[in-house]
């Protein structure tokens, strides 16, 4: 990091296999071990990019996703890139916690179903249903009962088991807005 915040470290382990198939790059939960800055390609493969890569805050996940339909992903162990990482660089504006970050992944996902034909589209409502699960829990949503509702209940229908929780745990932890739980708290006499 350039200033200092954080250690330097390899972005891939010393066990990363040396190939790679698109079935890698789509796991349980949204999976990345590709440095942007180091990926080379055929442009032949992919010669014109589709036009929605441009809404997705993150162009490499789409990019490499589509590249591997081609055939397998071959890794390098050598270092090929260094980033220049701070608080302030663009790496650090994706957050969990902004509804906007997490609908930008979500149609990215939705996206990459429609270009895929639907061949990984359980892996990719997996993924999709992360991020619905995170919407509720976001600045705006936080306080707002009917939307974490709605994104909770998209979450679970998108992929349920990812979710083993009781509808009475899921009610308080996920639909409920936390200020709801403390005035009932209040009233109740609790703290």
């Amino acid at each position: 990091f350039d200033d200092g915040s954080e250690p330097d470290y390899l972005l891939n382990l010393p066990d990363q296999p040396r190939v790679s198939t698109v079935e890698d790059l789509i796991g349980e939960k949204e999976t990345w071990f590709m440095a942007t800055a180091s990926i080379m390609l055929r442009k032949t493969f992919l010669p014109v990019l589709p036009e929605w890569i441009r809404e997705s805050k993150s162009g490499d996940i789409p990019l490499n996703l589509l590249l591997a339909q081609r055939g397998p992903i071959g890794y390098l162990s050598d270092v090929m890139a260094v980033y220049r990482k701070h608080g302030g660089g663009q790496s650090n504006t994706d957050h969990r916690w902004q509804a906007g970050f997490l609908f930008n992944r979500i149609n990215m996902y939705h996206r990459l179903d429609e270009a895929t034909n639907g061949r990984y589209r359980d892996r990719f409502r997996k993924t999709m249903a992360e991020f619905y699960w995170h919407l509720p829990d976001s600045v705006e949503y936080e306080n707002r009962f009917w939307p974490r509702l709605r994104y909770t209940l998209t979450a679970l229908r998108y992929h349920p088991a990812a979710f083993p929780m009781t509808w009475p745990t899921i009610l308080k932890e996920k639909i409920l807005p936390p200020t709801w739980l403390a005035a009932t708290r209040r009233l109740r006499g609790l703290r």
